[in-house]
């Protein structure tokens, strides 16, 4: 009874850990998304006052 017990811990533990990492890394995902579509926001702003003043 007890070993199972244990198991059925270790088991729900590393389903935690699971959870945890896929999360954080979906998280991270979006923040990476967000960064680059904020440079990429940035960088087309810059261009287009740059070809504004050109002109």
């Amino acid at each position: 009874m007890l070993i199972k017990y244990k198991s059925f811990c270790c088991n729900m533990l590393m389903f935690l850990l699971v959870l945890i990492v896929i999360l954080v890394t979906i998280s991270l995902l979006n923040l990476f998304f967000v960064v680059i579509n904020q440079c990429i926001n940035i960088f087309t702003n810059k261009s287009f006052i740059f070809i504004l003043t050109f002109y």
